[in-house]
């Protein structure tokens, strides 16, 4: 996938271990680092980083299932997107800016729900059942990894109402470095 000719992005639930129906699933969320392939994540983002071209396959949502690898070919600017980027030591060298989205906790399962419910078609009661069961490990192997990012982005609606609805946001930004000696 790609947002601009110059950039290729890699999508981090391309790294799940199994499709939806795997039973597996029972025992792992997506959050877990166990149920992903992170080394293999980070091997893709190395060989694009030498200019190298690799094979992937995408994670289908509304089949639950990968697609055929498909040749990738690296741009000026590579994105890795997803939940587990910053989880492994080496990961968390092999890029130039590290970037967390750190939103209100009511504001992200809003977007959850609506995004699940809406464009993936699930059932918003079953949305908020997956929202429970993965909070343990949010807290144990996703949200440490803010301390790991140079710039923390946080999103904070204003007025605590019916998120759903839609509502007016603050934008914090934290970081410890000079933004101008990285671009």
């Amino acid at each position: 996938r790609m947002l601009s000719k110059d950039t290729t992005i890699i999508c981090g639930d391309d790294v799940h271990r199994w499709e939806r129906q795997d039973a597996r699933w029972n025992r792992y969320t997506h959050l877990n680092p166990v149920a992903n392939r992170i080394h293999a994540h980070y091997d893709k983002i190395v060989e694009l980083k030498k200019g190298r071209p690799i094979l992937h396959s995408r994670y289908d949502h509304k089949t639950g299932t990968f697609t055929s690898p498909r040749k990738i070919v690296p741009r000026n600017y590579i994105i890795a997107e997803g939940l587990h980027n910053f989880v492994i030591d080496d990961v968390k060298e092999a890029y130039t800016l590290k970037i967390f989205l750190d939103p209100h906790a009511e504001l992200k399962r809003s977007w959850k729900i609506a995004r699940d419910s809406g464009s993936r078609g699930y059932d918003a009661k079953a949305v908020e059942k997956i929202i429970k069961r993965r909070k343990p490990d949010s807290e144990k192997f996703i949200a440490p990894q803010r301390d790991n990012a140079d710039i923390v982005v946080s999103f904070i609606p204003i007025e605590e109402n019916d998120l759903s609805k839609g509502v007016q946001l603050d934008l914090y930004i934290k970081s410890d470095i000079d933004i101008e000696h990285i671009v």
